[in-house]
């Protein structure tokens, strides 16, 4: 997913080959609070020393395993809302765990919760060998809906335990400075494709491509794209003068009026961004940068818009900008003219899990960020460059109500009683008001009750 999905599935099409901070606690009047335990973040954490593993019907004993997902070190927010899970696991459910491996894929992650034992070999992952899974919990994943039917087809299938509270998008965002400018100066503002027509002057606000270090730019030589039923029928000369910049036709008359835009990947022309320049009169002069650390000298060193992806650690103040909304029927015949889809994160339980723990299973279902707090979580380790784990700590004793939210045991409930006083909230948070009802789920040893659990939805919508 940090990839771009919409990128993995472009490139086959273009014939390019893929690759199998929070607030501070209030002022509160002195009370007694319980302490965490040397070792422990929670107060009333359970310590090491007193966690059980999990036990199979044939008194196997073993730690509840967790996956993670990471295509590069822009995108990890697997690794943040992993430590978040990890902990809550082990400190008010007492259950040892541990880290069974890290993908670029979040299917490898599927085939490890089937118990495969090479899940990063697509063709061949070597499932059903063994009749246990070591790894139990999937969380911040986007599964392509193909590869999710395929998964429920064979023995031991995965469970959907619900969203993990946000959507991962990408598309194109404005920097932060030039959205300012453009406010201050009563402009309509540049986060709205209106905002960025050529009428209107948007050039005013950013910089021009004049001033761009081109030794950070890859050639455009293969940038060409059949436009002519977008009404561009330039040639790659007339479009590409200068062999860096592909000029949008509101800008190639004047390429000073041009806004300079960056994409992550050189060698192809992104025709989600050109459509959008052709339809909407965007003047863009879009460059690929050579690599993510080009890439991100480039977005920082100048007023520009660029391809980026939310949640992330980087670019968290640029702004989104909007255009009309998804048309997945227009997709399908390649007319990206309107926003890129919004992709679905959930979280995801082993087969055997809901019967081995069900108290685990439940407390999963119930865990759920919204996209402001993973922002927090990313850009904090970002800035301090500490352990997810001391991050993940960190957001739990700041977010109090959060920790309250979640479904646990009622013998565990009074350690997340004793998180904060009453109402009072170091975290910038809104409650959770998602509909009470009661799921069962089908497992390879028949049905497992979910009891009466916070969520607004445990299925694909």
């Amino acid at each position: 997913r940090p990839l771009m999905p919409r990128l993995l599935s472009l490139l086959p099409v273009l014939g390019v080959a893929v690759l199998a901070v929070p607030a501070t606690l209030p002022t509160v009047p002195v009370r007694t609070e319980p302490s965490a335990s040397p070792g422990t973040c929670l107060p009333n954490g359970i310590d090491a020393s007193k966690r059980k593993n999990l036990v199979n019907a044939d008194g196997e004993s073993y730690p509840v395993g967790l996956w993670k997902t990471s295509f590069d070190d822009y995108g990890q927010t697997s690794y943040a809302a992993t430590a978040v899970v990890q902990l809550l696991v082990e400190e008010l459910l007492g259950y040892n765990t541990r880290e069974t491996g890290t993908g670029t894929w979040e299917v490898e992650g599927l085939y490890r919760l089937l118990g495969c034992t090479t899940p990063f070999d697509a063709d061949s992952p070597s499932c059903g060998e063994r009749d246990y899974t070591d790894t139990h919990v999937l969380v911040d994943a986007y599964m392509d809906p193909a590869e999710w039917a395929k998964s429920q087809l064979l023995p031991g299938a995965p469970v959907r335990v619900g969203s993990m509270g946000y959507e991962y998008f990408d598309g194109q965002f404005v920097s932060e400075a030039a959205f300012d400018a453009a406010v201050a100066k009563g402009a309509t503002p540049l986060n709205f494709c209106q905002g960025l027509d050529v009428r209107q002057q948007p050039w005013r606000f950013f910089d021009q491509i004049s001033m761009v270090n081109t030794s950070r730019l890859g050639s455009c030589s293969n940038f060409f794209l059949n436009l002519t039923a977008w009404g561009d029928f330039a040639n790659l000369r007339s479009s590409c003068p200068d062999g860096f910049f592909w000029l949008s036709p509101a800008c190639r008359g004047n390429s000073s009026q041009c806004i300079p835009y960056f994409s992550p990947f050189s060698g192809w022309l992104d025709p989600m961004i050109a459509q959008k320049a052709i339809m909407w009169n965007i003047p863009l002069a879009i460059a690929g940068s050579n690599n993510l650390n080009d890439f991100e000298h480039l977005v920082k060193a100048h007023r520009c818009i660029f391809s980026w992806q939310q949640p992330s650690s980087l670019f968290g103040t640029a702004h989104h900008i909007r255009f009309p909304s998804h048309e997945a029927a227009a997709y399908a015949i390649r007319n990206y003219s309107t926003a890129e889809p919004l992709y679905p994160i959930s979280k995801f339980v082993s087969h055997d899990l809901p019967l081995l723990a069900p108290e685990l299973s439940r407390l999963v279902a119930s865990i759920q960020l919204d996209v402001k707090m993973m922002g927090r979580l990313l850009r904090e380790q970002n800035r301090t460059n500490a352990t997810w784990r001391d991050v993940a700590c960190k957001f739990l004793k700041a977010n109090p109500k959060f920790v309250r939210s979640l479904e646990v045991p009622h013998e565990n409930a009074q350690m997340t009683q004793n998180t904060s006083s009453k109402d009072k909230d170091a975290g910038e948070l809104k409650e959770f008001n998602g509909k009470e009802f009661s799921a069962g789920f089908m497992t390879g040893y028949g049905v497992a009750s979910f009891g009466t659990l916070p969520l607004a939805s445990l299925f694909w919508s």
